[in-house]
C-alpha cells in the first residue's frame, strides 16, 4: 500500500515538475535548457522567475508529493527488504532442520524393487541381472566396458574387463582398495570366490566427507577376467551393485 501510494505522490510531482519546466522553455530556450539539464536550476526558476495564479499550489503539490512520495517508497522498499530477510532466515532455518548433521548421511531411498531381466552386455559377451527397463552404454573399444543403470539412474554398475592395471592377486585388491580411496575406513566384506573375490567397503568422499559404500566383484568367465565396481552414497544402493555384480555371467 506505501508503495502505491509513494508512486503516485511521486508521479504527480513529476507531472508537476513538467509543467514548471514547460513554463521555462516558454519564457526562452535558454531557461529551459538551463533547468533540463542543470541540476536544482528548476528549482531556481520555479521560485524566482515562474509565474503562473496557481503557483502555489503547482510547486507544494511538486515538492510535497516528491518528497512524501520518495519517503513513502523508501519505507516501502525496507520493508520489503526487510520482509524478504525474514524469509531467507526462516528458509535457512528450516533447512538446517531437515539437514542432516555434518558428518552424518542423510536417508537415501533403496532402490525401487521390481521384476529382474537380463541385460546384455554384447562387446563382453555377458550378462548382468538389473531391474527392468535397465540400459547398458559402452564405454571401451580396446578393452570393452560397460556402464549400466537402472531406469530411474538409483545407481551405478561398472563391468570392465581385466588388463594389466588391474590387481592381478586378492591381496593385490585388498591394498589397491586401501589405496584408491583416500578416505578409506574399513572393508565390511572380504571373501575369495571360486573364480575371484568380493570386496565391499566404507570410505569418504575426499570433496566433503560425505560417506561413501564400495563394492568389488572379480569374476573369471570364459578364461577371461571381468571386474565389477562402483562407489555409491548410500548402503542400499551399494548393496543393489553388489547383487547385480553376483549374477555376472556369460551370455
Amino acid at each position: 500500500m506505501l508503495y502505491v501510494i509513494g508512486s503516485l505522490l511521486t508521479l504527480i510531482a513529476g507531472i508537476m515538475s513538467i509543467v514548471v519546466l514547460v513554463a521555462a522553455f516558454k519564457k526562452s530556450v535558454g531557461q529551459g535548457l538551463l533547468s533540463l539539464f542543470v541540476p536544482l536550476y528548476i528549482l531556481y526558476f520555479a521560485f524566482t522567475q515562474y509565474a503562473s495564479p496557481k503557483k502555489k499550489l503547482i510547486l507544494g503539490t511538486w515538492i510535497g508529493g516528491a518528497v512524501v512520495g520518495g519517503a513513502l517508497l523508501v519505507t516501502a522498499i525496507q520493508q520489503s527488504a526487510t520482509a524478504l530477510q525474514s524469509a531467507l532466515t526462516e528458509a535457512v532455518k528450516e533447512a538446517s532442520k531437515s539437514a542432516p548433521a555434518e558428518g552424518v548421511p542423510a536417508a537415501a531411498a533403496a532402490p525401487a524393487a521390481g521384476p529382474a531381466t537380463w541385460v546384455k552386455l554384447e562387446k563382453m559377451g555377458l550378462k548382468v541381472e538389473m531391474p527392468a527397463g535397465s540400459k547398458a552404454e559402452a564405454m571401451g573399444s580396446d578393452s570393452p566396458s560397460y556402464m549400466v543403470n537402472p531406469e530411474d539412474y538409483s545407481y551405478t554398475v561398472m563391468v570392465a574387463t581385466v588388463t594389466e592395471a588391474h590387481a592381478s592377486t586378492y591381496d593385490a585388491a585388498v591394498k589397491e582398495v586401501q589405496s584408491m580411496n583416500p578416505g578409506f575406513k574399513s572393508f565390511t566384506k572380504k571373501s575369495k570366490t571360486a573364480d575371484g573375490w568380493v570386496l565391499e567397503f566404507e570410505s569418504a568422499s575426499a570433496m566433503d566427507n560425505s560417506p561413501l559404500y564400495g563394492v568389488v566383484v572379480r569374476k573369471t568367465i570364459g578364461g577371461k577376467g571381468y571386474e565389477c565396481t562402483r562407489n555409491e552414497n548410500a548402503k542400499a544402493l551399494r548393496d543393489a551393485v553388489s547383487k547385480a555384480c553376483a549374477t555376472l555371467a556369460k551370455m
